[in-house]
């Protein structure tokens, strides 16, 4: 018997509730395993999730796509460039995208940014959760779910 699914899992997230856009995440990561595990629990969910190891393609996607990046999920130690400093570059295009910094190094000095953070590893449930927190204006309504009867 399969029991009722997780609530993280229960509706496409749209960006606002008269706005039937898609919420679309960009992640991140120079490490393209972790990337592959961000992606696990939030497409099924209904996010777009779009995914880069280069910080400057990630400027790139933010000039072309300004108004349709909602979330940047970003590691903070890359070897191209520091994810804080990408945020505020990504921010500056973006105005409207939030940022959920996450980190395999501990928190600790993060807190001055007054983003979001999540340390890695993380489960998948953790992730959603964060991110749900992180868009709690763009998260849909609950929605029921009807069996087959």
């Amino acid at each position: 018997m399969v029991g009722p699914e997780p609530s993280w899992m229960s509706a496409p997230p749209r960006a606002q509730s008269s706005d039937p856009r898609i919420i679309t995440i960009l992640v991140v990561d120079d490490d393209s395993t972790s990337a592959h595990g961000c992606r696990l629990p939030l497409k099924p969910v209904g996010y777009v999730v779009l995914h880069t190891i280069d910080p400057l393609e990630a400027i790139r996607m933010g000039k072309n796509r300004p108004g349709d990046l909602d979330l940047l999920l970003v590691d903070v130690v890359m070897p191209l460039m520091d994810g804080r400093k990408l945020a505020q570059r990504m921010c500056a295009l973006c105005p409207r995208m939030k940022i959920l910094l996450m980190s395999g190094y501990g928190l600790s000095g993060l807190d001055e940014t007054g983003w979001p953070t999540i340390a890695k590893p993380f489960s998948m449930e953790q992730l959603a959760q964060q991110v749900a927190v992180t868009l709690p204006e763009k998260a849909p309504p609950p929605v029921a779910h009807h069996g087959m009867r």
